[in-house]
């Protein structure tokens, strides 16, 4: 009998269909097939054999995570992901390479890696935390990448902007209302006046015989 060589944590291989399949169900998570947990490094052997190679996922992916990290970046707000793309990476033999050193603990601060993933086009280390250079400088070694890959570190979600207070509306000073305008006074001797054109000529004169104009 066999003796197997136990893992320091359990992980679990996901695999994520097309985006036809994805669009289908409301529930991410649900989309996913989850593969037995692997707790030795036979047990991880035995499915990578079984698992497609990442240059033949162009619209799926595959996943390593820790088996109690489900692949959801929603549960590590505070946490980020560390991504690989270039057109000089090797992406199957990056992806072997990562997932052997996640199960053998090299990171830098192994307790916050998550897991990773892979498709055609690139790679992906998962964290629960903020990670620096150190940990751009140990991928670029245990991943054997050639200078022109990148690396770039994105936070799951976006930090929240302070919150600028919407100033008080300036208060403004009633105005006072017009008073109505005096009804003006026609003159005696207008009222008096005969016929039509008089009265007329006479409608714009004011007090003291002024000419309104």
């Amino acid at each position: 009998m066999s003796v197997k060589h136990p893992l320091a944590t359990a992980w679990t291989f996901y695999y994520e269909p097309d985006a036809r399949s994805r669009a289908r169900s409301k529930n991410w998570l649900d989309t996913l097939t989850r593969l037995p947990s692997i707790a030795a490094v036979e047990d991880f052997w035995a499915q990578w054999s079984k698992l497609p190679r990442p240059s033949l996922l162009h619209d799926s992916s595959v996943y390593l995570f820790r088996s109690d990290r489900a692949p959801s970046w929603e549960r590590w707000p505070r946490g980020g992901k560390w991504t690989v793309t270039g057109t000089e990476l090797d992406v199957d033999a990056a992806w072997e390479s990562l997932c052997l050193a996640m199960l053998g603990e090299q990171l830098e601060e192994p307790e916050e890696v998550c897991g990773g993933v892979c498709n055609a086009g690139r790679l992906a280390v998962w964290t629960s935390g903020t990670s620096g250079e150190q940990q751009s400088a140990r991928l670029r070694e245990l991943l054997s990448l050639a200078p022109d890959v990148t690396l770039t570190f994105k936070l799951h979600a976006a930090p929240s902007e302070p919150r600028v207070p919407t100033p008080p509306r300036p208060q403004t000073t009633p105005t006072k209302p017009t008073p109505p305008r005096p009804p003006t006074t026609a003159a005696p001797w207008a009222k008096n006046a005969q016929g039509t054109g008089m009265a007329a000529a006479t409608a714009d004169v004011g007090p003291g015989g002024a000419r309104l104009q």
